[in-house]
């Protein structure tokens, strides 16, 4: 399962995911203390070298050019400010800061269109800023973005929980592989419009409920079963 979700990248060609995918694996290993951090660079590393070997067997069947393909795209993330939608979600970005400050606690409500100036000082109207948590914030204020992040820690702080306690079975990998997808989704949403459309970000909730499941799934588990 962690080799097809690094295969995203080959599929998607997303830049975002050039960022997102390392800092999950990186946040998750920072996260993980004692034994458990052990078998997980061992499952890391494994997962790196398979990803890179199936990515050069597919290579060879597309002449050599996704891995060109995947360098070109990936060097979006270093030069955004030569692409015209990299620049637009800074100058939406700043712009949206500015009207959150306005009304910080409860936001414009959600019937309310974004409306700023793009990268070529063109008017956008119901355009999103492509961050879920600055249209969280925008939307709800600071109270439910401080909800949304209240639900997502209270669900790794169990979820770590059960993973230092859990023997190292098929169920140890599994709560692994979503924790990680879990991370690289919330790091995703932070540059594109996820929350508020069908896309990718109901994924959060469904690893979530993957992920409550697998805690309760053990009839001798002492985690509660609840998020409080």
């Amino acid at each position: 399962m962690m080799v097809l979700t690094g295969s995203l990248v080959v599929v998607a060609q997303c830049r975002t995911l050039y960022i997102s995918i390392p800092t999950a694996l990186a946040l998750l290993l920072i996260l993980l203390k004692g034994e458990i951090k052990f078998k997980y660079i061992k499952i890391l590393l494994m997962f790196t070298f398979v990803s890179v070997a199936l990515l050069l067997f597919v290579n060879i069947f597309y002449s050599n050019l996704l891995v060109k393909r995947i360098l070109k795209s990936g060097s979006g993330v270093v030069n955004y400010e030569e692409d015209i939608s990299g620049r637009f979600r800074i100058i939406a970005w700043i712009q949206e800061i500015e009207k959150i400050k306005r009304n910080p606690y409860f936001g414009q409500g959600f019937g309310s269109a974004f409306l700023y100036r793009g990268p070529l000082g063109e008017l956008m109207k119901g355009m999103d800023p492509h961050n879920s948590y600055i249209t969280i914030a925008a939307k709800s204020g600071l109270i439910g973005l401080s909800a949304f992040f209240w639900i997502v820690f209270a669900f790794y702080k169990k979820g770590i929980k059960y993973l230092r306690i859990l023997p190292e079975t098929f169920l140890q990998k599994e709560m692994i592989f979503v924790l990680v997808a879990l991370t690289d989704l919330l790091v995703f949403i932070g540059f594109n419009v996820e929350l508020a459309n069908c896309g990718s970000g109901m994924f959060i909730w469904i690893f979530m409920g993957i992920g409550l499941f697998l805690i309760n799934y053990s009839p001798n588990n002492p985690v509660e079963s609840s998020l409080v």
